[in-house]
């Protein structure tokens, strides 16, 4: 396999990855915190924030790595058009989560509880993510068939 391939495949692995990361979040993550005590939620998050970075931070790196790459170094039959669309909506996901979402999550640590207004903006910012993870993978599967279709 050439390296254009395996980066295109990485990127494809990772992007999936990325997508079960957002489920997990928004449907069992966010949602478990609302469970969680006055008492007990400074560490709940402490150890949940301590637990994020293989699982959620490592394949997002790897994604925006190999995204880049991509651009550089790819088969020919993927456009870079399509490449350079799914690392603006890859960048945009991060985007979303530093400068929308930490604010508000933020806030929820402060409050030492999941609840409220807060928690119900926090659970609207992550549907966006996860929307824009599921457009990023969209696009990755239209390549996908475009290739396998003999189209490209």
């Amino acid at each position: 396999m050439s390296i254009e391939w395996l980066l295109f495949v990485v990127l494809v692995v990772v992007n999936l990855i990325n997508l079960g990361v957002q489920l997990y979040i928004h449907f069992e993550a966010y949602p478990v915190m609302q469970a969680v005590g006055k008492a007990e939620f400074s560490n709940y998050l402490k150890e949940y924030e301590n637990r994020l970075l293989v699982p959620l931070m490592l394949p997002y790196v790897i994604t925006l790595l190999s995204n880049i790459a991509l651009i550089f170094v790819r088969p020919e039959v993927v456009p870079v058009v399509a490449v350079i669309v799914v690392l603006v909506i890859n960048l945009s996901v991060g985007f979303v989560s530093v400068m929308i979402a930490t604010p508000v999550y933020n806030r929820i640590a402060e409050a030492k509880e999941a609840s409220g207004a807060n928690m119900a903006s926090l659970m609207k910012i992550n549907l966006l993510r996860l929307g824009l993870t599921i457009v990023s993978n969209a696009v990755l599967v239209v390549i996908l068939y475009l290739i396998l279709a003999g189209l490209v």
